[in-house]
């Protein structure tokens, strides 16, 4: 038995996608109807604080009131959590091991992953300068930062409408305008119950906003900062033989967070880069190696990492540097390339090329090879 080389892996059912789909609508409709659920917790807090400022004795609520506001405030904390879970899945951490400095294969590997990886998959890597860190992606700020500015601006301009007399005057326009307009007396005498009803739901409807683009902007805050943190938590550098097992649960912890940097860099130095390796091994679901170029720091990764993961590894390699792998009379050359023919005898190498559409065809294939993987 030799090595095989592929250059595609089958696609799995349709079933999965739909899942996917189905688990993404319920973590918006989780998240929906936590914010919705915030808001009349949020309108009691502020009616409770404008009458305290207004003098105004506040009448207790009963039993029932605040057991449903409770309610209500247990459903906002609660339902945004399981769904932003919902809609992340379940995410894997994934080892990437690759000879240093070997530019143009280390590129197009990254490119690949960054595009395979998707939502559900976080990559950790060794620093040689020729991967760059791939954070949650200064979009997400962006686009955070934007919402939190827009809310900002309706909510101010709301409260200004309502506490800077433009509702005063435009209730007290409505209210005249009604009883100027009546025909008789009995449709004046209705008239102002009418308008004050009506006021007062159009002030409540203002207020039920407010407290909307309030949970918004906290929303929007929020992931504004998850995503700063992930930017920072994209790479990191060790100076100590100690530091690996705390860097590697980190890194872990923070692989598996909403937002999370998408390909993580440890740059560590080499003396003690074999016990680094082992170290985020040990956090890791899958393994993806290019054996593009043998080495004696590849043979020693193959030997000691395919124990670990059992079948929960990728291997990939470039398609004219790993085809040589696939003879059988390989194994028997005695140098670094037979040895690894050797290790390898009976796996698979997903072979990628260096062209455009090689590199588009190599991450589709990948992203289908990290799924079997994580099946496994």
């Amino acid at each position: 038995m030799a090595v095989t080389i592929i250059e595609d892996v089958p696609g799995g059912h349709g079933w999965s996608s739909l899942g996917r789909f189905l688990a993404v609508c319920l973590g918006v409709a989780l998240l929906v109807t936590g914010a919705l659920a915030a808001v009349l917790p949020l309108g009691a807090l502020v009616l409770y604080g404008s009458n305290i400022v207004e003098g105004v004795e506040n009448t207790p609520p009963s039993a029932t009131g605040l057991g449903q506001l409770l309610l209500l405030a247990a459903v906002a904390v609660v339902f945004p959590v399981v769904g932003l879970r919902v809609i992340r899945g379940r995410r894997l951490l994934g080892l990437y091991l690759r000879k240093f400095g070997f530019g143009d294969t280390t590129r197009t590997v990254s490119f690949a992953l960054k595009s395979a990886a998707g939502r559900s998959l976080r990559l950790v890597t060794l620093d040689d300068a020729m991967v760059v860190p791939i954070g949650a992606g200064a979009g997400k700020r962006r686009v955070a930062a934007g919402v939190w500015i827009l809310m900002g601006g309706l909510a101010a301009i709301v409260i200004f409408y309502l506490c800077g007399g433009g509702y005063d005057a435009d209730a007290q326009r409505n209210l005249d305008e009604a009883i100027n307009s009546a025909d008789s007396t009995a449709e004046r005498f209705l008239a102002g119950p009418m308008i004050a009803i009506i006021n007062a739901l159009a002030f409540a409807v203002a207020v039920f906003f407010v407290c909307l683009v309030v949970v918004i902007m906290a929303v929007a805050l929020g992931a504004h900062r998850a995503a700063r943190r992930a930017e920072r938590a994209a790479s990191r550098a060790l100076t100590s033989q100690h530091e690996v097992g705390g860097a590697a649960r980190q890194l872990a912890a923070a692989a598996r967070k909403t937002f999370a940097p998408r390909l993580m860099v440890v740059a560590v130095p080499t003396a003690f880069w074999q016990q680094a390796i082992r170290g985020l091994a040990g956090v890791c679901d899958i393994v993806v190696i290019d054996v593009s170029n043998p080495t004696d720091a590849l043979l020693w990764e193959v030997r000691n990492i395919k124990p670990m993961f059992a079948g929960r590894w990728i291997l990939v390699g470039a398609r004219d540097r790993v085809a040589v792998l696939a003879d059988e009379r390989a194994a028997l050359t005695g140098t670094a390339q037979g040895l690894l023919a050797t290790m390898l005898d009976g796996e698979r190498i997903l072979a990628y090329g260096p062209g455009p559409d090689d590199v588009r065809h190599f991450a589709g294939a990948l992203r289908r090879a990290i799924a079997q993987a994580a099946r496994r």
